[in-house]
């Protein structure tokens, strides 16, 4: 994704920005207000549709294809979400050095195929640090905003834990259990991490019905192309 795409939205979002910090700093990041759980459902079917990187593809990380701060509360508001769906999303923002910035990116993880009809792949929200001047990451720095997406083959809902652990600043692990269902809508978690912290989430669904099977499946990633 190019920045210039979402750069015409960056005025308008820090105009809304004022008012909306505002409500956020009512809601400790972590915990669920009022409005998240009335519209939670809505916020992971947008952020399923949400483009993504697979982790295999060089251009991931590069920094022309990620998204700052802004940048990426204005994507989010491109795409559908409000001004406080995008701001729960994203949490308080970062803490940058005059040397550094931080930037994001959406990634997926492998793909598992369960009864050659329903496929399931992680998604996280990456948090990617780059030293200034640099069009690649020095390291990851945090990861939030997991995911279960199940949009690339027959419909289904994934209800059960994410556990994921960000070992360094080049490799973490993640792996899921629980439930499939043929109906029902997933609720969206937050979970961020830091280097060297790890957490479970519980994703849970919304109308859940039609069981289909137990699912376990487990993730490395790994990059020897980051200096951590």
């Amino acid at each position: 994704m190019l920045k210039k795409s979402v750069a015409l939205f960056i005025a308008i979002v820090m105009s809304l920005s004022v008012c909306v910090t505002a409500y956020a700093e009512t809601t400790p990041y972590g915990e669920v207000s009022e409005a998240a759980v009335s519209s939670s459902e809505t916020i992971a079917e947008k952020a399923d549709a949400l483009k993504c990187y697979s982790l295999s593809d060089p251009d991931a990380l590069l920094s022309e294809n990620t998204y700052s701060y802004d940048e990426m509360i204005a994507y989010l508001i491109e795409s559908g979400f409000t001004p406080v769906e995008a701001y729960e999303y994203m949490g308080p923002r970062p803490v940058e050095t005059r040397s550094s910035r931080i930037e994001y990116q959406i990634v997926a993880l492998d793909t598992a195929v369960v009864k050659r009809l329903y496929k399931l792949t992680p998604k996280f929200r990456m948090h990617l640090e780059y030293r200034n001047g640099s069009s690649s990451p020095s390291r990851i720095v945090g990861l939030s905003n997991p995911q279960i997406s199940t949009a690339k083959g027959a419909k289904c809902a994934f209800e059960g834990d994410v556990f994921y652990e960000l070992y360094d600043g080049r490799s973490f692990y993640c792996d899921y259990s629980g439930k499939l269902y043929k109906d029902g809508q997933p609720k969206a978690v937050t979970g961020e991490i830091g280097v060297g912290e790890n957490i479970t989430v519980s994703i849970s669904v919304t109308n859940g019905n039609g069981y289909i099977t137990d699912v376990y499946e487990s993730a490395n990633y790994y990059s020897s192309s980051l200096d951590a």
